[in-house]
């Protein structure tokens, strides 16, 4: 079983004055130099083995966040597989932290994987992080200590201060499992089928996708389920290429439109909360009119790598997040600094009032 779990990080500093963030490394990062750029604290910048994504930019170069947060113990049947840290050069920067867990199979006594429990025991789990002033916390509650972090370290030490921690905003979190559904696995009570095949693939074998707010304590983990079968032949090499680009593409695809649409909010209930003010047609309205034009055309695409979008979109679309939650009360008003009525209306369609 494959447990990843992301975390949004909203950087508002591009339309902020005077907030002494450091030049390097300068996202984005087209070609990687002899000197290897790196995050303080967090590790180097590498390039993605199997490159970006034909329809995400961003994906190719990533930074080895393993210096920065630290698992407790763990058992012998979970071990960590990467800790990466991406961002876009303006708004969007997300943590991605996997893990591998051994699936236990009493096939003999004819008793199921409970995967509720298993992910729920992944996501509780103790970390630590590089900052010794922040305290251990759950995995799945992470966010603000990442944020935190990623603020020391793009912040020139000297020119630090407590108003730092304000201009990089953690968003809900995403995680999505990727389990055997070849073998007796009992998913959670409310886990929803979002997709029972997917068209490109399915001449090879049945892959399904389920969606959850997986109550975890006091909260509630958005998750993304992807059952995959074991392949019982070997496929030809350009079916084995098929399989393993679709099923990249689906899970990079869930990431971004999750991380895009917390982004999105964030930036606008920072807007509505008057913490990030401008004029109209000024350089930072218009650098947020060109981000939230870009993303919300990308958000809304009908069909991307051959997949209807609309079954994701259900969900995937879901917030936490009030963006309505200060002095403007429809979007409208919220969006009153944007001139592009088609960008209103595609925003209506993300977060519906």
């Amino acid at each position: 079983m494959h447990y990843s779990i992301t975390f949004p990080i909203v950087d508002l500093r591009p339309v902020l004055p005077e907030t002494n963030k450091l030049k390097k490394p300068s996202w984005p990062i087209v070609k990687l130099e002899e000197k290897i750029p790196f995050i303080r604290n967090f590790g180097c910048i590498k390039d993605r083995l199997n490159g970006g994504s034909e329809y995400w930019g961003s994906e190719d170069k990533f930074c080895d966040a393993t210096g920065v947060i630290q698992f407790g113990k763990l058992s012998n049947n979970t071990k960590p597989i990467y800790r990466r840290f991406f961002s876009d050069g303006l708004f969007m920067n997300k943590l991605e932290i996997g893990l591998e867990h051994r699936e236990y199979y009493d096939e003999l006594n004819g008793n199921s994987f409970n995967l509720e429990n298993a992910i729920k025991d992944l996501s509780q789990l103790k970390v630590n992080f590089k900052n010794k002033n922040l305290p251990p916390v759950s995995l799945f509650e992470s966010g603000k200590n990442i944020a935190s972090c990623y603020a020391d370290a793009s912040t020139a030490a000297k020119l630090r201060d407590q108003y730092i921690y304000n201009n990089l905003i953690s968003g809900n979190p995403l995680a999505l499992v990727v389990y055997n559904n070849g073998k007796p696995v009992q998913l959670p009570a409310n886990a929803k089928l979002v997709l029972s095949e997917i068209d490109a693939i399915k001449h090879i074998n049945k892959v399904t996708l389920h969606s959850i707010m997986l109550p975890i304590g006091h909260q509630r983990l958005k998750m993304w389920l992807l059952g995959i079968p074991d392949l019982d032949k070997k496929l030809s090499s350009s079916d084995q290429l098929l399989w393993d680009k679709t099923l990249r593409d689906l899970r990079i695809n869930l990431s971004r439109i999750h991380i895009e649409k917390e982004t999105t909010a964030v930036i606008l209930t920072n807007i509505n909360t008057k913490s990030i003010r401008f004029k109209k047609q000024s350089d930072e309205a218009n650098l947020i009119e060109f981000y939230l034009g870009k993303i919300s055309e990308k958000i809304l695409k009908k069909k991307r790598f051959n997949l209807d979008q609309n079954n994701l979109l259900d969900f995937a679309l879901k917030c936490d997040i009030d963006i309505y939650a200060g002095e403007n009360q429809t979007l409208e008003e919220l969006l009153d600094f944007i001139e592009n009525k088609y960008l209103k209306n595609d925003l209506k369609q993300i977060f519906p009032q």
